[in-house]
């Protein structure tokens, strides 16, 4: 009964036992097994080694993809309540944020200088922690 599962053609016995012999040999003895079917050692080598690169590359895209898709599906935070702070509550805010940065080391602000000479640098500055997760829409830490 060819139909039965339990039982094995012979096709699949021989895939089986060459499958089992190649699994078996190593070095020398692979590379004169592959020459004796008509194969070439090296050139067999190096079509595994560009298919796991192809595949590696493909998971690589599909990932990059992935996050690209998902960075387009976020809403950008609302700054327009930041925005509408005056400068005295922006400072206070930056204040709030540059103690928050140095009493927990989770961020450091060395890459501004520590200035913020106008107003569209405090903004941006702002909208740079509301990015980061730093402060709410509200203009408030989060803990």
């Amino acid at each position: 009964m060819a139909d039965d599962p339990k039982k094995t053609t012979l096709k699949s016995s021989i895939l089986s036992d060459i499958a089992e012999l190649l699994s078996s040999l190593e070095g020398a003895e692979l590379d004169e097994f592959l020459r004796e079917i008509g194969e070439d050692p090296d050139k067999l080598f190096q079509q595994g080694k560009c298919a796991r690169t192809a595949a590696r590359l493909a998971h690589s895209r599909r990932r990059l993809d992935a996050a690209r898709e998902l960075l387009k599906s976020r809403v950008r935070p609302n700054m327009a309540t930041i925005l509408s702070l005056d400068l005295g509550q922006k400072h206070a805010l930056l204040a709030q944020i540059e103690k928050r940065a140095q009493q927990t080391g989770e961020m450091t602000l060395a890459a501004r200088n520590r200035q913020k000479d106008s107003e569209s640098d405090v903004d941006s500055f702002l909208e740079a922690c509301l990015m980061l997760g730093l402060i709410d829409e509200q203009g408030n830490l989060v803990e």
